[in-house]
């Protein structure tokens, strides 16, 4: 597989995580809306049971059940509003960018740009290195966008090009 042919599989493969992404974050963003907060609790004890019955420590139930215990209501629909509208954001940009939209490229690397850097300010908090991996996992995506759209537009002025010639 030459280069170039291995860079546009690698986009598509990024920018469909992306989507994937995307939607992940609309039906999560539906489920903090839509399902009261006792009920993501309960959830959550069911889903951990035999963990938490070995374990009664268990970081990551204990985690999640404690911090859907200390958000509002208001916290609980921003949340929701925010996971909904970023996945809704993501899919249409996506969409875009594989229907081969030239605005979508340079709109697309700002936004997800924008995300990096709030990223980036976030590890600084929490020292997270899973979110330092997704940060450079996203910055690998930008890049491959920049690339496919530098592929797209030689492309196109090669062929422009030809076709004057002819």
């Amino acid at each position: 597989m030459g280069q170039e042919k291995l860079g546009h599989r690698l986009f598509q493969i990024g920018v469909i995580s992306k989507g994937i992404g995307g939607l992940s974050d609309v039906l999560l963003g539906i489920v903090a809306v839509a399902v009261p907060k006792i009920a993501l609790q309960h959830t959550i004890l069911s889903v951990f049971h035999n963990a938490l019955v070995r374990d009664p420590d268990f970081v990551l139930a204990n985690v999640l059940y404690e911090s859907l215990r200390g958000i509002s209501m208001r916290t609980q629909h921003f949340i929701a509003f925010y996971l909904f509208s970023h996945g809704i954001i993501k899919i249409f940009l996506v969409t875009q960018l594989l229907r081969g939209k030239l605005w979508a490229f340079p709109v697309s690397a700002t936004f997800m740009s924008i995300l990096i850097c709030y990223q980036l300010f976030r590890f600084t908090q929490t020292h997270s290195l899973v979110l330092l991996f997704f940060t450079f996992l996203d910055i690998a995506v930008v890049a491959l966008i920049v690339y496919e759209q530098q592929r797209m537009t030689g492309e196109r002025v090669g062929n422009r090009t030809n076709e004057a010639h002819m």
